[in-house]
């Protein structure tokens, strides 16, 4: 999967976006703002978060607003949408609020996971540096099923190598990256006729104190005509309290036919 292109702007791209964004409920002017209490995005940390992380160099802020539980972003080359992620995360207070971010610059559609502790600064999710330490929290604070969904959601893609990972999807209305939580999973939501045998996420604790998590995760996206088709992965992650992990995933099932 090709990297970002960080130059420019596609010609006629904005326009369209932002009507369909309108159109979709999903652009809210500034008049839109409103208090949603506990679901209410922190918009000033995800616009900090977005310009430290996220942004290209020479990419700058046009316009920004928040409603219930989102927060709206227009770059000067992506429009970004972010919200409440619903991973498992855990009780912890210390842990903060999680949040997804579709970044769209249409056809691409790329997701970033942000993390919002309580103190300190935000955890761009997208960095295998940051998830690997922040595997140090689990069974510590994080929940085993919460982290799995996030390495699911954000580590999917085909290509996650280097030091910031871009997870693509293949539309805004779809997630980059799924956590198999049932063996019939692919004969569900997801019916792959021919996808490889997968089980639900397993939590071991080992003798020597460390731990083994285990699970299954998908991607989904368009192939030429009407066609979708997912890769399968098989995941495992080595941790022990306050010690960054180690993760391996094996590719089970590539390019299979969604029915």
């Amino acid at each position: 999967m090709p990297a970002l292109d960080p130059t420019g702007r596609l010609p006629g791209v904005e326009g369209a976006i932002e009507r369909k964004l309108h159109r979709r409920g999903l652009w809210q002017d500034d008049q839109a703002m409103s208090d949603a209490g506990e679901d209410q995005v922190d918009t000033q940390r995800v616009v900090d978060a977005l310009q430290r992380y996220v942004f290209q160099p020479g990419e700058t802020v046009q316009r920004s607003s928040s409603g219930p539980g989102a927060v709206s972003v227009r770059s000067s080359r992506m429009y970004y949408r972010a919200g409440q992620a619903d991973w498992e995360l855990g009780a912890d207070e210390r842990i903060g609020s999680a949040v997804r971010v579709v970044g769209i610059r249409e056809p691409m559609v790329v997701t970033h996971g942000l993390l919002l502790p309580a103190d300190g600064s935000a955890l761009h999710l997208n960095r295998p540096e940051v998830m690997a330490d922040l595997g140090g929290w689990v069974d510590q604070g994080l929940a085993p099923i919460g982290y799995a969904q996030m390495l699911a959601e954000l580590y999917s893609d085909r290509d996650v190598e280097g030091p910031v990972v871009y997870p693509f999807a293949a539309t805004e209305g779809f997630r980059s990256g799924w956590l198999v939580r049932s063996p019939d999973h692919f004969s569900g939501e997801f019916r792959v006729p021919d996808a490889p045998p997968v089980s639900v996420p397993s939590f071991d604790r080992q003798s020597d104190g460390g731990w083994l998590l285990r699970f299954w995760s998908h991607n989904y996206y368009l192939l030429e005509g009407l066609a979708s088709a997912v890769d399968v992965y098989e995941w495992e992650v080595v941790g022990a309290s306050g010690r960054p992990v180690t993760w391996s995933r094996k590719r089970t099932g590539e390019q299979l036919r969604r029915r």
